[in-house]
């Protein structure tokens, strides 16, 4: 098992095992993609990944908020591959993006998901707080 930032090289990769969010019908090319890459690093966002035998299984973007005082850390994209579920890679992606925001001197991390996985970010050291209030494009 390795840990690492997702390489250029991966996109294709990394498209089949984000597109299991179910969040985006469509397809990407490799020049879309490069493209919205390049414009999530210059935000500050780092996307890892595990691979286990050159195989990505997990990833999940970090994006930094920097803010007049301090920062926080937002955990966005958690995914792992259908097949893999099961065997801990997701918690083990999320401490690390837990472990990144600390090193980036983050105040907090929040990370937004729905009920039914309540149980498995508290088990990653998570915590519920507060309420999440939701615009969307019409």
């Amino acid at each position: 098992m390795q840990i690492a930032e997702l390489l250029k090289e991966d996109w294709k990769q990394y498209l089949e095992l984000r597109f299991q969010l179910g969040s985006y019908s469509g397809s990407i090319t490799e020049e879309e993609f490069l493209i919205k890459y390049e414009s999530i690093k210059k935000q500050g966002g780092l996307i890892y990944v595990i691979k286990v035998d050159s195989k990505l299984v997990a990833t999940a973007k970090l994006l930094v908020e920097i803010k007049f005082f301090d920062s926080v850390g937002h955990i966005e994209d958690v995914v792992v591959d259908i097949k893999h579920r099961g065997c801990g890679y997701g918690k083990i992606i999320v401490k690390h993006m837990l472990n990144i925001s600390d090193s980036m001197n983050c105040y907090k991390c929040v990370l937004d998901s729905n009920k039914d996985l309540e149980s498995f970010y508290t088990k990653c050291g998570m915590i519920k707080t507060g309420f999440h209030f939701t615009y969307t494009r019409k």
